[in-house]
C-alpha cells in the first residue's frame, strides 16, 4: 500500500468516526516495516472502555482472541 493511500484512509476514518486518538508515529513505523503487507487500516473499539484506536492490518486480517469482544471496523 502506498503512503498516499494510507493518508486517504486516515481521512476517511476521521470523516466517519470523528477524531480518534491515533499514535501516528506507531502507524508510520508499522507502515515502514510492513509496507508491502499492509492492506488497510481498522478502527478497534475496546469493548470495556469504548475507547477507539486506529491500527494497521495486513493482507489477511484475522482477529486474535485478544480482540474477540472488541468491535473492529475495516477501512
Amino acid at each position: 500500500m502506498k503512503l498516499g493511500k494510507l493518508i486517504e484512509k486516515l481521512q476517511t476514518i476521521r470523516e466517519k468516526e470523528g477524531n480518534i486518538d491515533t499514535d501516528l508515529g506507531y502507524l508510520i513505523d508499522d507502515y515502514m516495516q510492513n509496507e508491502k503487507k499492509i492492506k488497510g487500516l481498522c478502527v478497534k473499539e475496546d469493548s470495556k472502555t469504548k475507547q477507539k484506536k486506529v491500527i494497521v492490518h495486513e493482507e489477511k486480517f484475522v482477529p486474535t482472541p485478544y480482540y474477540k469482544e472488541d468491535k473492529i471496523t475495516l477501512y
